[in-house]
């Protein structure tokens, strides 16, 4: 039979019989042993091929290289001093000087010790030619790396300070097409808003939130500077012992409803229509009318030796009465909380005699000193003068009375971060009721479960922390605002001694 061509013919060889046994579809065929080597047998799923031999098949397991057993010789002596975790070249940049300068003296420390060179460039993610390369480099003074590809930056390393200036004056409060503006009037060089935007991206400017603070003027930075005193006489000193007790004390107006933040949809609650008006929270009220009720707030710093929470109470400032109608809410003649319209200096120092002095008799009969902090509010002074007058002395003598400075809420714990805290935690529970009794119910709830003495304790440090930044900005509020304990603060409020010396160095002060 001759090919197709007529130069070539087609050879058909037979394959061996099996040896015995009948062959069905599910039979895998068996030769003889003079066929091992020209047939195979395929596997459930092979199609019909061969297996490719490991690595380990064809050359063994034993080591063809000298080099290697260099190396492994080298790693179990225990003599390779190579960085355990090497830097890696990253895609689309060159290394710098220094990086090439120490690859090459770890390829240098190998081949003293017996590593070869392309297995310290193999740990370095570098090519074979890299040693050569960079060791030429260095040797004739081009180390240094190549610009990078594509178009160069518009803005040059001045150009980006005349900007940073630009936005450092206006308080970062410009777009980028004010800020292209101004840099045009400043320099010859002209830029639009886009190469502003790409600047922005490509330096990792941050887009931060506004918060206003008080202005300062002279009078109270020094006021700030006395307060923080008695914070900062030294990061070693001693904060007191356990008969000292130090209690900030301040007002803050809670809501019924809260707003603010943001909430996680669901893809689900997506498919159903939420997100837009649909998934707003429903208001009975305007928003501008949402129901408030003012508190009176008493914090000091946890004591564990005296099992003491440092939750001395949290008042409102409300009298109990009966409801009048009825309403679909709630029926007529139950008991409720009607918030009181004006809080004057009398309001104040009843307060001060029925609330918060048999609170500290009740919690801190083991303390000697008790200093309780208050801001300068006309009716906070009045009331405490009008509470002294009252004989709030004769009740209860271990009260010493510090006022905090001025136009600085940053230094009372209260507004630092208690409420803050407080408003967070009750803005998360659910509204079960109606009425403002209900509603100081969910706080007084709140109040004794979310703050535990550990957070507490954390929130000391934190005013602390505070108190040292105001130090070393010399009375001022432009600094960044903790958010994390410091080591070194201490977690107990000032002694009396540390009081003592606040008032001597006050008075030395005024007396300048």
């Amino acid at each position: 039979m001759s090919s197709p061509s007529g130069d070539y013919r087609a050879i058909s060889t037979p394959r061996p019989p099996p040896i015995s046994g009948h062959l069905d579809e599910n039979t895998v065929p068996t030769f003889e042993r003079r066929n091992a080597n020209l047939l195979f047998t395929p596997s459930p799923g092979s199609g019909g091929r061969a297996r490719r031999r490991t690595r380990r098949e064809i050359y063994g397991s034993a080591p063809t290289r000298t080099t290697s057993r260099r190396s492994v010789g080298a790693r179990e002596r225990g003599v390779i001093s190579m960085t355990e975790v090497p830097f890696f070249r990253l895609p689309n940049k060159n290394l710098s000087t220094a990086e090439k300068a120490r690859f090459v003296k770890a390829v240098d420390d190998g081949l003293a010790q017996g590593i070869s060179i392309a297995e310290t460039t193999k740990w370095y993610g570098l090519n074979k030619n890299a040693y050569a390369r960079y060791a030429k480099q260095i040797r004739e003074g081009t180390a240094d790396p190549k610009p990078g590809s594509g178009r160069p930056q518009k803005l040059s390393k001045e150009d980006k300070e005349v900007l940073m200036d630009i936005n450092e004056e206006a308080r970062g409060s410009l777009t980028f097409e004010e800020m292209a503006r101004e840099f045009n009037k400043k320099c010859s060089l002209k830029i639009s808003k886009a190469t502003v935007f790409r600047t922005y991206h490509r330096d990792k400017w941050r887009s931060i939130r506004k918060r206003p603070c008080p202005k300062l003027t002279e009078d109270h930075m020094k006021e700030r500077r006395l307060w923080a005193y008695h914070n900062r006489i030294e990061q070693h000193n001693r904060w007191g012992d356990d008969a000292t007790v130090w209690i900030d004390i301040d007002e803050v107006s809670l809501p019924m409803f809260q707003f603010k933040g943001k909430r996680k949809l669901s893809p689900r609650d997506m498919k159903n229509g939420q997100g837009g008006h649909c998934g707003r929270v429903p208001m009975t009220v305007a928003r501008r009318h949402v129901p408030s009720m003012m508190y009176l707030s008493a914090v000091a710093n946890p004591n564990k030796k005296k099992k003491f929470d440092a939750k001395v109470g949290l008042w409102p400032f409300a009298t109990l009465t009966k409801t009048k109608r009825k309403s679909k809410n709630r029926d007529a003649g139950l008991d409720d909380l009607e918030p009181i319209k004006s809080i004057n200096h009398k309001v104040f120092a009843d307060f001060i005699i029925n609330k918060l002095v048999p609170a500290i008799q009740r919690k801190c009969p083991w303390a000697k000193e008790i200093v309780i902090q208050y801001d300068g509010a006309t009716p906070h002074e009045r009331g405490i003068k009008t509470a002294v007058e009252e004989g709030l002395e004769e009740r209860e003598r271990r009260i010493r009375w510090v006022k905090h400075p001025p136009q600085s809420p940053d230094t009372n714990l209260n507004d630092f971060c208690f409420f803050n805290s407080l408003k967070s935690a009750l803005a998360k529970t659910k509204k079960d009721g109606w009425g403002f009794l209900r509603f100081d119910e969910q706080v007084q709830e709140v109040y004794r479960k979310w703050h535990s003495e550990d957070k507490l304790t954390n929130l000391w440090r934190l005013k602390s922390a505070v108190a040292l930044k105001i130090v070393s900005h010399d009375g001022g509020n432009q600094f960044k605002m903790p958010h994390s304990k410091i080591p070194g603060v201490p977690s107990k409020p000032p002694t009396n001694g540390a009081v003592e010396e606040y008032e001597f160095f006050k008075e030395g002060e005024d007396s300048e």
